[in-house]
């Protein structure tokens, strides 16, 4: 794996020599750099940094769980296209994902008008339904995955 010289990465990307534990290494640290860097943009703003580097904690854990659990449903090692297949799964669900929880902020932000929640409950809250989405999004593409290499 390499972490510094894209022009041999392409190079074997070209001539077909990365291997699919290699894919599925690269897509665990894309998403692992993609999910710290946006953290710690939270952390300068958000009032709990606690709550934050938890949050963290949790999805990145979530993800390895995710990722290795789809991994061996898409037949491990010998498994075809995991990482496109991941991509063009989780786009739909992501979309899903994004229409449902507008529609339950919007619950969210209604109730707490009225309810008065303090605003480390509702950080909390949201800190869950985050954390909840990206789990399901993983058992979601799973039972996707476990379709398409049923035969």
């Amino acid at each position: 794996m390499y972490y510094w010289n894209t022009h041999q990465l392409a190079r074997d990307i070209k001539s077909n020599r990365v291997s699919a534990p290699e894919w599925k290494h690269y897509f665990i640290g894309v998403t692992l750099l993609g999910t710290v860097t946006w953290y710690v943009s939270f952390i300068s703003t958000n009032t709990s940094t606690l709550g934050v580097l938890y949050e963290l904690a949790i999805s990145i854990i979530i993800f390895l769980w995710g990722i290795q659990k789809t991994y061996l449903t898409n037949l491990g090692d010998d498994g075809f296209d995991y990482v496109c297949r991941m991509i063009a799964l989780a786009f739909p669900l992501y979309f899903k994902a994004m229409v449902y929880l507008a529609i339950f902020i919007t619950s969210i932000e209604f109730t707490v008008g009225v309810m008065s929640f303090s605003s480390h409950t509702i950080e909390w809250l949201y800190t869950t339904i985050a954390l909840s989405i990206q789990a399901m999004i993983f058992i979601r593409i799973d039972y996707h995955l476990a379709f398409i290499n049923n035969p």
